[in-house]
């Protein structure tokens, strides 16, 4: 099986709803569906409330990883690697797309546990727009639109 990792965005719903659905920029929706289109299985990973699946609901936040303190990082970090391990099987292909701070506690768990496939860095993607476009790029040569 192969699965993915990707990071949660800042453009969020008002109200309660399933993981999938409460992130809505066009960035994670284009994350979303490269991952459908990749994987398996995908999860997203939330500065408030770690490792989600895709159908689990949630409500609104305003947290970024990006604002918090390394305390506050470090114990997200921990919480995440006790997660990703009791949900994802050891030694599977885990396709990320993540931001450096949803990365950084977590990486060197992931590499030693998993066949990491990270995506941005596999395809030499440096800033959002071009992350964002060779997105695009995959997911409309793959027929997949939203």
């Amino acid at each position: 099986m192969i699965y993915g990792l990707i990071s949660c965005c800042k453009k969020k719903k008002s109200f309660e709803c399933k993981a999938k659905q409460m992130y809505c920029s066009q960035y994670f929706k284009n994350c979303k569906t490269y991952m459908k289109k990749n994987c398996d299985d995908y999860f997203i990973l939330s500065a408030k409330y770690g490792l989600l699946k895709k159908d689990e609901a949630i409500k609104p936040y305003d947290l970024s990883l990006n604002e918090v303190d390394s305390k506050y990082k470090n114990k997200w970090s921990i919480k995440v690697i006790e997660n990703i391990g009791k949900t994802i099987p050891f030694g599977s292909e885990l396709n990320l797309i993540l931001g450096k701070s949803y990365k950084d506690g977590i990486i060197s768990f992931l590499n030693d546990n998993y066949y990491v496939i990270d995506i941005i860095k596999e395809n030499n993607l440096t800033g959002i727009g071009k992350i964002n476009q060779f997105l695009k790029n995959s997911n409309i040569n793959s027929g997949f639109f939203h």
